[in-house]
């Protein structure tokens, strides 16, 4: 393979991808390896008590309770959730696309990814991306976040 093949060329690379992936420039595969990063997040599993509020924190949590609050514009899904040193809300804001049913039952364990915040003396994370408990999406570490492409994640790029 030369950087002068086209992106199909690359593994999980079909036209589909490779069209978003010319409309933002990425035509060749050594366009593809020039495509630096933007930035780096970290991530760290860690109870909620324990979180630093400047990175990003993967933490464990028993979905108590999920209720919509407000309407209209300012509607927005409140998950009362707990680990094992704290309780912590998940808020999310104009939620039209969550399935609550499906994705916050009660009883059920989660991975939620963010930063924790306080506000009014109770820790919260805005829109975190949740996940499954058993779920391999979950990763601490240090990863690249790359510029967006419309049509595919960060994620696809890394």
């Amino acid at each position: 393979m030369s950087l002068h093949d086209p992106v199909t060329m690359l593994a999980r690379v079909g036209p589909i991808r490779a069209e978003k992936l010319a409309q933002a420039g990425l035509k060749t595969v050594g366009d593809v390896l020039r495509q630096f990063p933007r930035g780096f997040e970290r991530r760290e599993k860690c109870l909620v008590t324990k979180a630093n509020p400047e990175q990003l924190s993967i933490v464990e949590v028993t979905v108590l309770r999920a209720v919509f609050l407000g309407f209209g514009r300012s509607k927005r899904l409140e998950v009362a959730t707990k680990d094992a040193s704290s309780g912590l809300k998940l808020v999310f804001f104009n939620p039209q696309r969550i399935n609550v049913k499906a994705q916050f039952q009660a009883n059920q364990t989660l991975m939620a990814v963010g930063k924790i915040e306080w506000f009014n003396g109770n820790p919260q994370m805005i829109h975190p991306r949740v996940f499954k408990a058993d779920s391999a999406n979950v990763l601490e570490g240090t990863f690249p976040i790359y510029p967006q492409i419309k049509g595919l994640s960060s994620t696809e790029l890394g």
